[in-house]
């Protein structure tokens, strides 16, 4: 307040109110038709948060320092005049700093205990695994991705394209064939995917468009990394099919809750009976039972994969559907998926969770909560359920 009476303060401020300003051109109707506004309002989307930091450490800087020889607005200048020292307090300006510093401190253990919870990512281990597969794909070849943080490939290698790329800042697209894609596979139009010349597509565990893919006839898998894949398009129509399984809500009671999935406002359809919104979580240590929704019967001999998030580094559990059983080892945080054959015909199927005896949960910060993706912020480890694949 006091940095409003010098020329330097003035500057800053200005500097600061006038990026503001910036930020509400896109609001504004008609401003954006202007060439240097539109142009300025995209630079400074692009750039985020990090146009405010100079100015606003600059107009920090000279709050504290104790020595800063500004020009006062009020005051005669003279060439030999030491100028306005408008400093704050010393003994707070001391409080301000050491608490900063503990701040900082504070911030960067949250920071490398987050690190080991690759369940906060947008991508999985196995898309980054998927995006090295398709260099080796031929060239001029068109792959369906998904228009979400888990679908775009950056490092794409020439000669391959994709349907989908981030929209933002200064790039605009003015024309795409990715509705029309998405449509099309979800539909099993084959006529419209060849028009297309839609060749492979790439899903992620996170996102839906690989539920569309696994019932399909129509596309192969030929590369899997823990339920990240890469499909080609077969239009003879003899691929093996899936059929999906979500977790039966109301069997989810006993050492398992239903929370909210970070992810459920980047998702766009769902899987017969599935919650939106919300998955079965298993906190680590604590056995339950759940039971899955099958749409039909599952025969003996069918492959079975469930598709997990570990949230955080997790112990061996086993899981036991009928009289089978087999247990997961140690996995890292992140994406998984455990596959085995179903030894007897099913109609429903219940799978019992036991966790090794010396498995415990620990406690952590989940970033999530404070955004409000997450439904708390002091969480704990364990599993979040999601589906069931059945080959049929």
């Amino acid at each position: 307040w006091k940095l409003r009476k010098t020329v330097e303060g003035r500057l800053l401020i200005s500097w600061i109110a006038m990026l503001w300003l910036l930020t509400a051109i896109h609001l504004i109707e008609g401003l954006q038709d202007i060439p240097v506004l539109s142009l300025l309002s995209y630079t400074l989307y692009s750039m985020g948060l990090h146009a405010f930091h100079i100015p606003l450490a600059a107009l920090s800087a000279l709050w504290l320092s104790p020595a800063t020889g500004l020009n006062s607005l009020d005051s005669k200048r003279g060439l030999l005049s030491i100028n306005w020292d408008p400093t704050t307090n010393e003994k707070f300006a001391r409080i301000l700093t050491a608490s900063v510093l503990v701040a900082i401190i504070i911030a960067n253990i949250i920071t490398i205990q987050i690190a080991q919870h690759d369940e906060l990512r947008p991508v999985t281990d196995g898309d980054l695994e998927i995006r090295e597969a398709i260099e080796n794909l031929p060239e001029n070849s068109i792959i369906y991705t998904e228009n979400n943080h888990w679908g775009y490939v950056f490092d794409l290698p020439n000669g391959l394209e994709t349907t989908s790329i981030p929209s933002l800042g200064l790039l605009k697209i003015d024309e795409t064939i990715h509705p029309l894609a998405t449509s099309a596979i979800k539909h099993d139009n084959i006529t419209r995917i060849s028009q297309l010349g839609i060749d492979y597509a790439i899903s992620s565990p996170i996102g839906t468009i690989g539920w569309s893919l696994a019932e399909s006839r129509y596309w192969s898998i030929i590369e899997d990394f823990d339920g990240s894949r890469l499909w080609q398009f077969n239009p003879s129509g003899n691929s093996q099919q899936s059929t999906l399984a979500p977790v039966n809500e109301s069997s989810c009671s006993e050492n398992c809750e239903m929370r909210l999935d970070p992810w459920r406002e980047n998702r766009y359809e769902n899987i017969g009976q599935m919650n939106q919104d919300y998955r079965a979580f298993v906190e680590e240590g604590k056995n339950t039972i759940v039971d899955f929704d099958l749409s039909r019967t599952v025969f003996v001999n069918s492959n079975s994969c469930l598709f997990f998030e570990s949230i955080g580094n997790i112990d061996d559990f086993t899981v036991k559907v009928g009289s089978q059983q087999s247990t997961i080892k140690q996995t890292d945080s992140g994406w998984h998926t455990h596959c085995f054959s179903l030894n007897e015909t099913l109609t429903q199927i219940t799978m019992e969770i036991t966790w090794h005896e010396s498995a415990s949960s620990s406690t952590w910060i989940n970033p999530s909560g404070f955004s409000g993706r997450g439904d708390r912020i002091l969480d704990t480890t364990g599993i979040r359920l999601h589906w069931l694949e059945i080959d049929v």
